[in-house]
């Protein structure tokens, strides 16, 4: 969870996704999968996109047409809604800079 938090409050400070998987490997901090070494720009970027974060957990129902059901504060919230949606916001300013240039 202290990852979690971590990743959002890097972000929203400004730092890129290099920059917070940089500061995660000199902190000793290990990959999602128990490795001592550099996150991946996907992780990271994971981490970013996972709206369970929130509490809200989605569903996919097996009915092979796609459905999906979210269930609201299913789990505990890690980040606020609100935390969330400024990133989702911030990482897609950032994405619309980067195509501008």
């Amino acid at each position: 969870m202290k990852v979690v938090k971590e990743i959002f409050h890097l972000y929203m400070d400004g730092k890129s996704v290099d920059d917070i998987r940089e500061q995660l490997y000199e902190e000793g901090i290990f990959t999602p999968n128990g490795e001592k070494k550099k996150w991946s720009r996907g992780s990271v970027t994971g981490v970013l996109h996972q709206g369970k974060y929130t509490g809200d957990v989605t569903i996919s129902a097996s009915d092979n047409i796609g459905s999906q059901v979210v269930m609201t504060e299913a789990i505990p919230a890690i980040i606020s809604e609100d935390s969330f949606q400024k990133v989702q916001r911030e990482m897609e300013n950032r994405t619309r800079r980067k195509v501008k240039k």
